[in-house]
């Protein structure tokens, strides 16, 4: 056969890749996303927990519907409706936490994080679940394309820099640093904000 297909002998199904026959297996093949569902049932079940299909895209079309809160993101933190977008930002109405989902390289959803933004509870943030959706990583990962950066501290603060016009990147709170991360700002130009809230006042 072909380099990386493959041949199901108990089913007689041909297919390029294990997402492939996952495709086929689950009667996703020939349905609108196939792929990408294919593609969440491997990876959640052998690579790494994910957030379920649909959860980020109902609490960004919440957030968008909440004309108080995207008026307050506006006024008091900067963010604009073109970042909201672009970061795919949520509401999670059980929590009312605002919510900034994260993607891996393939576009699944590995972690959403959950602000207080109105100071409610203990904990500033939450992630998705308990076990599996910690992990730091850069946000977003194509804003590291640019030789130009700003390093913000968390994701709000993120949030604002991409609305003032800024090519921003995070990898979360300040103890957040991955060592692996080094080569990849080699040659690049990176101003760093720390431990400063950006806000209305930086316009």
């Amino acid at each position: 056969g072909a380099p990386g297909g493959g041949y199901c002998h108990a089913c007689g199904a041909k297919f390029s890749s294990i997402v492939g026959h996952r495709e086929i297996e689950a009667g996703y093949e020939g349905q609108d996303g196939s792929f990408h569902h294919a593609l969440w049932d491997v990876w959640s079940r052998h690579v790494e927990p994910l957030v379920p299909p649909g959860v980020v895209e109902r609490m960004h079309e919440a957030l968008k519907a909440d004309r108080k809160k995207m008026a307050w993101l506006d006024r008091q933190r900067s963010i604009s409706k073109k970042t909201v977008d672009a970061l795919q930002m949520g509401w999670n109405a059980e929590n009312d936490r605002l919510t900034f989902p994260i993607p891996n390289d393939y576009g699944l959803w590995v972690n959403v994080r959950q602000w207080d933004w109105q100071h409610k509870y203990e904990a500033k943030f939450l992630h998705w679940g308990a076990k599996g959706f910690g992990r730091n990583r850069l946000y977003p990962a194509w804003a590291m394309e640019h030789q130009e950066l700003v390093w913000v501290e968390g994701e709000p603060d993120l949030a604002c820099a991409m609305s003032l016009g800024y090519a921003a990147v995070t990898g979360g709170p300040a103890d957040s640093w991955r060592e692996e991360w080094g080569p990849l700002f080699k040659g690049k130009h990176v101003a760093v904000y720390a431990q400063a809230a950006l806000s209305v006042r930086d316009r």
